[in-house]
């Protein structure tokens, strides 16, 4: 009884004892508690000449005490954002040449017409300098390959012929963080949009090792990206992902047929600790719909029926990533407020809250029976915001993160008020709605677009992508605030 006793004493010491610490205290080196920071690449506007929100930003982080968030770089015409846990950012940019000579046989093969200075366009390596001192990871990375991002492929015995541009390629990168002392490691696959001719390598040399999936398939959209899990310390599963290996998936774990015109449109790998395989996800904008597949390639079924589950998340996403503890984040433009869905398809402003600006208008042309009155428009303006959610693996719940403004549309209804009550009507903007009924005014319907010197800034993004920071990282616990006490990733 003694035993028990003390044992019981002892438990409960340790409760009080951790009971007086936050536990927010995260038991993992610095390393892997940046997994899950969101890194948000927007493109250049849909639309020539409109205001450009074009950049790289920083959107979350747990422990961001000293980072710059918000805007970063431009990464000019980078695409395919990966971020390692160094925090240093790399971009896939495939600038390439005007020009060159494309030679007979089934290897593609480029030749510049002319000769080309390097450039980070160029370059099949290049480290620019930092553009903030605070930019954590010391600079900016470009990854350019000129035979994977401008090349043609000629049949066998076709004479020698000149071309100029560069044909249309799927191309992807992953990386996993330098673990212990070793090295990081680079994946980067192209493949032909029309052809199944692909590129896989592994720091820049040709990748031979076994790949889970179909590195050629060409079928439909085929094979578009690459995602790794740790394997070991010296290699990865990698996975080469397109619809046709998701619909196999898919039967596997359901015994069902897919549902009828499955189509992928973005995928992403969660780079698992156990060692044993990835957490995909798969997302059909046409189904709303994302598949999640949580894999052990060291079982004789890779996929069983508890590893599977889906979620409904909308048509209107972006980009899909996950991070290192099976999460999957996901951005997409949110409006504020929204549109409505009903004629006039017009966003459902609050006349109390929603006005930005007051102009004066002239009066109608029969200006007797409205001798007293004083005409106007209200200013309206639809927010529009790239918004980063998470699909917690705790919970299921989903938790939005971050938004990163886009830019507005501008809008404007008609009103009119006695003229003694003008100059207090518009002396302010809260509760316009609600003063202008009490001093005897009313709104024209309806809500217009175009206001004249109101020019609209928003244009959707031409292409708009995630890079979450993704370490195989250990389960987290929780530890007294002591030094040493901690998870040691190096």
């Amino acid at each position: 009884m003694n035993k028990f006793r003390s044992l019981f004493l002892l438990i409960f010491i340790l409760l009080v004892f951790a009971g007086s610490f936050p536990m927010s205290v995260i038991g993992l080196a610095p390393d892997y508690q940046r997994d899950g920071e969101v890194y948000l690449l927007v493109g250049e506007p849909g639309i020539a000449g409109m205001t450009s929100f074009q950049g790289v930003y920083r959107e979350y982080a747990s422990t961001s005490t000293g980072l710059k968030m918000g805007y970063l770089y431009n990464p000019g015409a980078g695409m395919g954002i990966v971020v390692d846990s160094e925090r240093n950012i790399y971009t896939f940019d495939g600038g390439g040449m005007a020009s060159y000579t494309v030679f007979s046989g089934n290897t593609p093969i480029q030749i510049p017409a002319t000769p080309v200075t390097a450039s980070p366009e160029h370059a099949d390596w290049e480290r620019l300098p930092p553009y903030h001192t605070d930019y954590h990871g010391g600079g900016r990375f470009f990854r350019s390959d000129r035979a994977a991002f401008a090349q043609l492929r000629i049949a066998s015995g076709s004479t020698t012929t000149n071309a100029t541009g560069a044909c249309q390629l799927y191309k992807a990168g992953a990386i996993q963080s330098a673990i212990g002392t070793g090295a990081a490691r680079i994946y980067f696959y192209t493949r032909e949009k029309s052809s199944s001719v692909y590129t896989l390598t592994r720091d820049s040399v040709s990748y031979t090792g076994s790949v889970i999936g179909y590195p050629g398939d060409a079928v439909g959209s085929g094979t578009r990206w690459i995602g790794i899990s740790l394997r070991d310390q010296t290699s990865d599963w990698v996975y080469l992902l397109g619809t046709r290996i998701i619909c196999e998936w898919y039967q596997q774990a359901t015994n069902k047929a897919p549902p009828p015109m499955m189509q992928i449109d973005s995928v992403c790998v969660s780079n698992q600790w156990n060692q044993k395989g990835g957490i995909i996800f798969a997302y059909d904008r046409a189904q709303g719909t994302v598949y999640k597949f949580k894999r052990d390639e060291t079982a004789s079924a890779p996929i069983t029926r508890e590893g599977f589950d889906w979620k409904f998340l909308g048509q209107d996403i972006d980009d899909i990533k996950a991070d290192g503890a099976g999460n999957m984040y996901f951005t997409k433009t949110v409006a504020v407020p929204p549109t409505e869905t009903t004629l006039p398809f017009m966003p459902a402003f609050n006349m109390n809250t929603d006005v930005a600006g007051i102009a004066s208008d002239s009066a109608p042309a029969d200006p007797i029976k409205l001798a007293d009155m004083a005409f106007g428009h209200v200013i309206f303006a639809q927010s529009y915001f790239k918004s980063i959610f998470k699909w917690s693996s705790d919970d299921e719940a989903i938790i939005s993160l971050a938004t990163q403004p886009i830019g507005s549309k501008f809008f404007q209804r008609s009103f009119i008020v006695p003229k003694c009550n003008w100059a207090t009507l518009t002396a302010t903007l809260p509760d316009f709605g609600s003063r202008l009924t009490a001093g005897g005014g009313c709104f024209s319907p309806p809500v217009m677009s175009g206001p004249v010197g109101w020019p609209d800034t928003y244009s959707n993004p031409c292409y708009t992508e995630l890079g979450v920071i993704n370490i195989p990282r250990p389960p987290v616990v929780f530890t007294f605030p002591i030094d040493n006490s901690h998870i040691n990733a190096r």
